[in-house]
C-alpha cells in the first residue's frame, strides 16, 4: 500500500486501522511507506503486532512521537524502515537486538536518530555491509555494542567516543580498518573489548592499557605493528590477546589464550556484574526498590536478569559522601574473608560509570 495518500487532514488517528491488525496473528509484512499518515507512533499497536512479523516499512510520512516500549518483541522482525518522519528520541531505555537475522545493506542512520535511549545495540550475526555511520554517537545511552560477523568495513568513526557509558564493544569478525581511534579513551568504562578479525592497522593505542575497569581485550588476527605495550592490562596475559599480529614485536606476541571460560565468574568464586546489569535488576534503581538507607548509600533488591533470575539485594555507595569510597574498599575486603551463616553471601562488587559518566560503585 505505498505510494498512495493514505491519511486524513488532522492525522490524529491515522495508525488507528493498525489495532484490528493485532488480531492477524500469521501477518509477516507491512508496508505503508510514502504515504501521508500522520498520527503518533507511540499511541498506536504497533508493538502488539504478531511475533510473526519480519518486515515493517513505515518511511516517508509524517509520523511523529517516538518508538513504543516493547517492539523488541518483535523477535521475527528483520527489516525496520521509519525514515523521514518526525519522530523524536524514545524517553525510555530499550534493547535493539537484532542478531543472527538476514539483514544486508547498509545499517540505517535513521536508527541513530531515534534511538538515544538504547542500552543494549545487537546487530551481530548478519550480512550488513558498509561503514559504522557518524550518527552512531547518538547512542549516548549505550552499554553493549555487538556489531560482530557481518560484513561491515572502513574507519571506525571518532562520534564513537560520544558513547561515554559503553561498557561491552564487539566488532569481531568484520573488515575494519585503519588505526584504532584515540576517541575511545574516553569510554572510560570499557570493560569487554573484543576486535579480532579484522584490518586494522598502526600501533596499539597506549590508553586501551589505562583503562581502569578492563577485564578482556582481544586484538587478535589484524595487522597491528610495533612494540606491545607491557603496562596496566597488557601486564596480565589472562585478559589480553595479541595474537595474528605479524608486524608486532616483544615477548607479549606469543601469548595466546584469553582466560573467559567462565565470563560470569570474576576469580572463580564472584559473579561478574555490570552497571547495566544493576541497573536493569533494580528496575533503573527505582526508589520503589529501595529496602534500607545509610550513611554511606542505599540498599535496592532485585533481580538479576542475566542470573536465572536470582534475587540480590544491592547496596549502591553515596560517592558524594566524604570516606565512601574507602569504606568500600574495606568492605569489599572484610566480605572476602568472612564466611557466616547468619551474613548474606557476598555475589559480587561493581566499580564502573553510570549512564551520566559518573563513578558507580556497589556491592551485590
Amino acid at each position: 500500500m505505498s505510494g498512495n495518500r493514505l491519511g486524513s487532514t488532522a492525522g490524529d488517528h491515522d495508525l488507528d486501522f493498525i489495532t484490528p491488525l493485532v488480531n492477524c496473528t500469521k501477518l509477516k509484512i507491512l508496508v505503508l511507506d510514502d504515504n501521508c499518515l500522520k498520527a503518533s507512533l507511540v499511541s498506536s499497536s504497533i508493538a502488539n503486532l504478531s511475533t510473526q512479523i519480519n518486515w515493517i516499512s513505515l518511511g516517508i510520512n509524517e509520523i511523529h512521537g517516538t518508538i513504543p516500549s516493547g517492539i523488541e518483541n518483535l523477535v521475527n522482525l528483520t527489516f525496520l524502515s521509519l525514515e523521514s518522519n518526525q519522530l523524536t528520541a524514545s524517553p525510555t531505555l530499550i534493547d535493539v537486538i537484532l542478531s543472527n537475522n538476514n539483514l544486508t545493506g547498509s545499517i540505517p542512520k535513521e536508527l541513530m536518530d531515534i534511538s538515544s535511549g538504547v542500552l543494549v545495540f545487537n546487530l551481530s550475526g548478519n550480512a550488513l555491509t558498509g561503514s559504522l555511520p557518524l550518527e552512531l554517537g547518538n547512542l549516548i545511552n549505550v552499554a553493549e555494542l555487538d556489531v560482530s560477523h557481518n560484513r561491515l568495513s572502513g574507519s571506525l568513526p571518532n562520534s564513537l567516543g560520544k558513547c561515554v557509558v559503553m561498557e561491552d564493544l564487539r566488532l569481531d569478525g568484520n573488515f575494519f580498518e585503519g588505526e584504532i581511534p584515540e576517541s575511545l579513551q574516553s569510554l572510560r568504562g570499557l570493560e569487554y573489548i573484543d576486535l579480532p578479525h579484522n584490518k586494522f592497522s598502526g600501533r596499539i593505542p597506549e590508553y586501551l592499557g589505562e583503562l581502569p575497569f578492563l577485564t578482556y581485550l582481544n586484538l587478535s588476527f589484524n595487522q597491528l605493528e610495533g612494540e606491545v605495550l607491557t603496562v596496566g592490562a597488557f601486564g596480565n596475559e589472562t585478559i589480553v590477546s595479541v595474537q595474528g599480529n605479524y608486524g608486532l614485536c616483544g615477548v607479549f606476541k606469543s601469548r595466546k589464550n584469553i582466560n573467559v571460560s567462565s565470563p560470569e565468574l570474576y576469580n572463580n568464586q564472584f559473579w561478574r556484574v555490570s552497571y547495566l546489569d544493576l541497573h536493569k535488576a533494580t528496575g533503573g534503581f527505582s526508589e520503589s526498590n529501595i529496602i534500607g538507607t545509610g550513611s554511606y548509600g542505599c540498599v535496592y533488591e532485585g533481580v538479576l536478569l542475566e542470573q536465572d533470575r536470582i534475587a540480590i539485594a544491592v547496596k549502591v555507595l553515596n560517592l558524594q559522601q566524604k570516606g565512601a569510597s574507602k569504606s568500600f574498599m574495606s568492605e569489599c575486603k572484610a566480605l572476602r574473608r568472612i564466611r557466616h551463616r547468619n551474613l548474606i553471601k557476598t555475589l559480587s562488587a561493581c566499580s564502573s560509570l553510570d549512564f551520566k559518566g559518573n563513578d558507580f560503585k556497589a556491592l551485590v
